[in-house]
């Protein structure tokens, strides 16, 4: 048998706050930086305002986050599998 070694914490905080950090950088460019941006060339300021923030929010909405992602393989499936495994 081999031996184990320990797992480098340091890679792996460094590894989980990068996903963490791109996926909000994402999320902005794509609601704040497009989306924003399409609606109010359509519809002006305010209208793009109130809309990129309601799709953002929809998008975020837990009870909706759930239903989606158990058939897209999205966020939903790790919160279905983390509150089944919650007491």
């Amino acid at each position: 048998m081999g031996v184990v070694e320990q797992p480098d914490l340091g890679a792996i905080a460094v590894t989980v706050l990068g996903a963490g950090a791109s996926a909000a950088i994402g999320e902005e460019l794509l609601y704040r930086g497009i989306g924003y941006r399409l609606m109010e060339q359509m519809f002006g300021t305010w209208a793009a305002i109130i809309g990129s923030g309601l799709v953002f929010g929809l998008m975020h909405d837990r009870s909706r986050c759930h239903r989606v992602g158990r058939h897209i393989g999205g966020p939903g499936r790790w919160d279905v599998a983390r509150d089944a495994a919650t007491p």
